[in-house]
């Protein structure tokens, strides 16, 4: 069974919002004399948005490249968990652009300040999830029987048998993988009393994205390319799934 696994290259929209974004903030250096604070909100605000088009660039090229790899593996019979210093990392970030485009951004319109203060809120949230540890949550885990995604109040097991196909998707600069699942009676649900949640959760997400179940592979670290190999292998070649027995000391690998 062949999967999607087409991996655009960076489009022109990419580049050009990349041009965009460096060229005012470029231009934020030349107001420094005239008006400090608007010079400063420039090159944080557009700044921002160069390193996330620089991002989304180079992840597209990352993709390409490893999409061509014909075979990946994925450590089993071990839950693999949200990044706790990456979350750390973008709440801090989210809190010091927000904080810094509050303070000199003072003169800009009311719905700028607005959407600056909810920024730097959610940074704080987001912050004071990780320091307290009720972010990040979930997990996904590979066994033998069928992949295994955590949620904060249940856990799904699919049944390898049970995969149609996996896709890369997205929703705006979020890489998705997609899974589609022959019968959605045979997906377990742990505990059983959130079934018919999960069921409409599924719906929805068949409305939005053709299939029932999204993950995103960033949240755990793992490249989008290589688990859709990775789960490719297991769904077409199930000897391979033995392997997922194995329980390492250390990490993942992908």
């Amino acid at each position: 069974m062949k999967l999607k696994d087409e991996f655009p290259r960076p489009s022109f929209r990419d580049w050009l919002l990349l041009l965009v974004s460096l060229g005012f903030a470029a231009a934020g250096g030349l107001l420094f004399r005239e008006d400090l604070n608007a010079a400063i909100s420039f090159i944080v605000f557009f700044g921002i948005g160069a390193i996330v088009s620089a991002g989304t660039i180079l992840r597209k090229l990352r993709f390409r490249q490893e999409s061509r790899v014909n075979e990946a593996e994925i450590v089993g019979g071990v839950p693999i968990r949200p990044s706790r210093k990456a979350a750390l990392m973008t709440g801090l970030a989210m809190v010091v652009s927000g904080a810094v485009l509050l303070y000199f951004g003072d003169p800009f319109p009311l719905l700028y300040t607005l959407s600056m203060f909810v920024l730097t809120s959610m940074g704080a949230f987001i912050l004071l999830g990780v320091i307290f540890r009720f972010l990040p949550k979930g997990y996904i885990q590979f066994d033998p029987p069928g992949l295994s995604v955590g949620e904060r109040l249940w856990t799904l097991s699919i049944p390898w048998d049970q995969i149609i196909f996996v896709a890369p998707g997205g929703l705006g600069d979020n890489v998705m993988l997609l899974i589609s699942i022959s019968q959605i009676e045979a997906v377990e649900v742990r505990p059983d009393k959130y079934r018919e949640k999960v069921l409409k959760r599924f719906k929805s997400n068949i409305r939005w994205f053709g299939v029932p179940i999204t993950i995103m592979p960033g949240r755990y670290g793992l490249s989008l390319p290589l688990l859709i190999k990775a789960i490719e292998r297991y769904i077409t070649v199930p000897a391979s799934r033995e392997a997922l027995k194995e329980r390492p000391a250390l990490g993942t690998e992908i």
